[in-house]
C-alpha cells in the first residue's frame, strides 16, 4: 500500500495510516518488484492475510475476513476500501482544527 502513497513516508503522514494503526498493526514492504499482501493483525498478534496485492494493476481478494474486524472499514464487492461515515464523524474536529489552522 505504500507505494500507492509516493512510499512509506508519505503513507505514514496519510490520514489513512493513523486510523488504521489506531486498531491494527501495520507493516510496510518497499519493494515494488515483489508481491506484497495487506496484512491487518489483530492486537493479540494473530494475522490474517485479506488482499493478496500482486502488482499495482490487480488486487485480489482472499475471501478471509477478521472475525473481530474493526468496523471503520468494509470490503466492498468491487474490492475496493469504503470509508464509512463513523470515519468522518471521528475525524470532523481534527478537519475542523486543520481548517482554522489553514484559514489564519
Amino acid at each position: 500500500m505504500a507505494n500507492w502513497w509516493g512510499g512509506a513516508k508519505e503513507f505514514k503522514k496519510s490520514v489513512l495510516y493513523f486510523i488504521l494503526s489506531r486498531c491494527y498493526k501495520i507493516a510496510i514492504h518497499e519493494n515494488p518488484n515483489k508481491p506484497t499482501d495487506l496484512v491487518f493483525g489483530s492486537p493479540v498478534g494473530e494475522a490474517r492475510k485479506i488482499l493478496s496485492y500482486q502488482n499495482t494493476k490487480r488486487v485480489f481478494y482472499t475471501g478471509r475476513l477478521l472475525q473481530n474486524a474493526s468496523p471503520l472499514l468494509e470490503l466492498s464487492q468491487t474490492i475496493s476500501f469504503k470509508i464509512y461515515h463513523k470515519i468522518y464523524q471521528k475525524t470532523l474536529p481534527l478537519l475542523c482544527a486543520a481548517r482554522k489552522l489553514i484559514k489564519k
